[in-house]
């Protein structure tokens, strides 16, 4: 005893909504990554408002010399990286400072070249360094928490 049928499949239509999938996933994982790197400029500037480097450990003091410039000029002596604000300022969380650099990558910087040269200054030429420019594990942590919560949320419109 035998049985025949004929299946017809729709494999063009199948093939195009996969493709479509695809390609609404690809823009929310980019989408997901910039909102990421916003948020890491987030916790940056109030680490560095706080006084902590990226290990949420205290910046070294500022030297004898440089805290007599400060109370000469009116300025808080409190070690934040904040003397007129352009630094942290040139660091905000927008497109100038956050771009797409590749798949599945986005890359952090300051918005001025002025600015940038006093952030590797406290980063890495002076001495002592005070790190505030980058990011822990715990950082790291909560920021991909936070990419994985929006990418499962996307999912589910799609």
């Amino acid at each position: 005893m035998a049985v025949n049928f004929k299946l017809q499949a729709n494999a063009d239509i199948v093939s195009k909504n996969i493709s479509k999938y695809r390609t609404k996933l690809e823009q929310a994982i980019q989408k997901g990554l910039l909102q990421a790197g916003f948020q890491l400029v987030t916790v940056m500037k109030e680490l560095t408002k706080k006084g902590l480097d990226v290990y949420r450990n205290p910046f070294a003091p500022y030297s004898e010399g440089y805290l007599k410039h400060l109370q000469r000029k009116g300025r808080p002596t409190s070690v934040d990286l904040h003397y007129d604000g352009d630094m942290l300022r040139a660091l905000t969380p927008d497109v100038r400072t956050v771009k797409p650099t590749g798949k599945n990558r986005v890359t952090v910087s300051f918005s001025n070249a002025e600015e940038r040269k006093k952030a590797l200054f406290n980063q890495v030429l002076n001495q002592p360094t005070r790190k505030f420019f980058g990011f822990d594990k715990r950082t790291e942590s909560i920021i991909g928490k936070s990419f994985n919560q929006f990418i499962s949320k996307e999912l589910r419109v799609l």
